[in-house]
């Protein structure tokens, strides 16, 4: 399994079309204590990768709720190196991922809850 797969380049833009994976942890919802992972695959209209190359097991996480796929561009500066370029996206995939799970577990934390009024 790769973190991202970089997709597009545009050297003269300075910029590259990524798809980020991000990592769903074995938890269940804070209010609904329904598998997060469960929730996330309900509410996605699709698991289908934006990544055309992705197969097996990468596709199967995405599929079981194991890893949320974010693509997105990555600006960068256009004077690095590439170690320097690599390091960028890198960073961006780390902000990613510690962001996009906060806000999946704010969106899906009433996810399946069910009660009745008394």
């Amino acid at each position: 399994m790769s973190n991202y797969h970089v997709m597009q380049c545009h050297e003269k833009d300075h910029k590259a079309f990524i798809a980020f994976h991000i990592p769903i942890p074995d938890e269940n919802t804070t209010v609904s204590n329904i598998s997060l992972r469960t929730a996330l695959i309900s509410h996605l209209p699709s698991t289908v990768s934006a990544y055309p190359l992705i197969q097996g097991a990468e596709q199967t996480q995405l599929d079981n709720g194991e890893l949320y796929e974010h693509a997105t561009w990555v600006e960068y500066d256009g004077n690095k190196t590439p170690v320097q370029k690599q390091a960028a996206m890198d960073d961006r995939y780390t902000a990613l991922a510690s962001s996009i799970l906060d806000k999946i577990r704010n969106e899906l934390k009433y996810y399946g809850r069910n009660r009745n009024v008394p």
